[in-house]
This record gives structure tokens, C-alpha cells and sequence, in this order.
């Protein structure tokens, strides 16, 4: 069966349904969802994953859940957090290029309709503060790179950080974006950085950037992950 691939072409759509508000608010659902009042390591990538699944509709529309598969990296042995059940597409617990992978289609060729890369180890946010984002043994600033140099329409780059060294890690974020964003103009990228901390004594920020601002950040929004 031939798939219709009209939509992933047409990226003024995506922009104008993919905003700072709407962000903000599935990741609000999703930590709620996911029942935690603070944030650790192991909880980050499946609160991801709820979080993009829920927002999958207002990309594709009302489009059926098979026809979606979200491939996610297997989590390591030891910190395995709480089963999620996503409601828009199905979960493919398989690395694909990066932690995570939305993908249209039942068999090749997919159609990438979203990507994600997820970095929770606060010590990664630490060691930009020594050693800058142009350290190659950074693994938070190498899951960013990957993530820019995979073609994608939208990209999340989700981290866990304290509130301390948020400002170092949306400089460097900023710097890594400039480097490598343009091979990819017409894609968006989201970040949102959670905070270590009790979310409602440290809210989470969220991001997007685009080429229509010159790769600097359109917005920022600050909300509390916990009512």
C-alpha cells in the first residue's frame, strides 16, 4: 500500500502546531502522568517518550497508532523505571540512531517523523562548566550532535540538570546549534531542560529553535512540573 507522505513535506504545519506552549504542556501531562515529584536519572527517557507520544497527534493529525512505531533505546540494567503505555504509537524498545525515533510506516522505506535524545547524568551538565561544549568525552554535548546530524523535521534534545548550571548548558546548547543547525534549515529543534531538584521549587524551561530566528531561541517559558 502506498503511504501518503504529504504531511512530512510540509514543515509550515509542523511549525505552526509545534509551539512553546503546546511543549510545555504535554511535558506537564507526562511528568503528572508519570506521577513523580522529582526527577531522576532513570525517570527522564520514559517521561520523554510520554510526553512525544502524546504530542503526535497535533503533528500527524488523527492518524491511526499502528501506522506509527516509537523506537526507543533499551534502558540499562538496574534502573529500569515504570512501564509507559503510549496511545499514539507503538513502542519498538530498539536503539535507532538515537534514543529516540518516531517513525511512519508498517515495513521500509519509514518516513522519521520525529527524533529525540534524552540525557539525564547530571555530571555531564557539571563537566561543561570545566571543560566547554567542544569537549569530545561530553556525552550530553555528543547526544546533541548526534541528534543535529540525523535529518528529522523535529528534534528534542531533553537533559537533567541543576539549576546551577542551566545557564552553562543553554550556552553551550546555543553554540552546538549554531555549529550544526543550518544543514538541516527547515527542521525545528526543542529543547527542555528538567531540573534536578523538587519541580516545584525548580521548574523546567523549554525551548525552540528554528532558522526564521537565526538559530537563536524563539521563546522560553518556564512552568512547573508539578500541580
Amino acid at each position: 500500500m502506498k503511504k501518503d507522505q504529504s504531511f512530512f513535506l510540509d514543515m509550515g504545519r509542523v511549525k505552526q502546531n509545534i509551539t512553546i506552549q503546546k511543549i510545555s504542556s504535554v511535558f506537564q501531562w507526562a511528568i503528572e502522568s508519570y506521577n513523580v515529584n522529582r526527577i531522576k536519572q532513570a525517570d527522564l527517557l520514559p517521561i520523554v517518550v510520554l510526553a512525544l507520544d502524546h504530542l503526535l497527534p497535533d503533528v500527524v493529525g488523527n492518524r491511526p497508532q499502528k501506522d506509527f512505531s516509537l523506537c526507543v533505546s533499551p534502558m540499562k540494567k538496574g534502573s529500569r523505571p515504570k512501564k509507559v503505555k503510549t496511545q499514539n504509537s507503538n513502542i519498538w524498545s530498539e536503539e535507532c540512531l538515537v534514543d529516540i525515533n518516531i517513525m511512519y510506516g508498517k515495513t521500509h522505506p519509514y518516513e522519521t517523523v520525529l527524533t529525540a535524545e534524552s540525557e539525564g547524568y547530571e555530571n555531564h551538565a557539571v563537566a561543561l562548566q570545566k571543560k566547554g561544549w567542544q569537549d569530545d568525552n561530553n556525552d550530553m554535548m555528543w547526544d546533541l550532535y548526534k541528534l543535529l546530524m540525523i535529518p528529522s523535521p523535529i528534534r528534542f534534545f531533553v537533559t537533567r540538570c541543576s539549576r546551577n548550571n542551566q545557564e552553562c548548558l543553554y550556552k553551550s546548547t546555543k553554540a552546538m546549534v549554531g555549529a550544526y543547525a543550518h544543514k538541516y534549515p527547515e527542521s525545528i529543534i526543542c529543547t527542555v531542560q528538567m531540573p534536578t531538584a523538587q519541580l516545584k521549587n525548580a521548574p523546567a524551561t523549554v525551548a525552540i529553535w528554528a532558522k526564521e530566528s537565526g538559530w537563536n531561541v524563539d521563546d522560553e517559558v518556564i512552568f512547573s512540573g508539578a500541580s
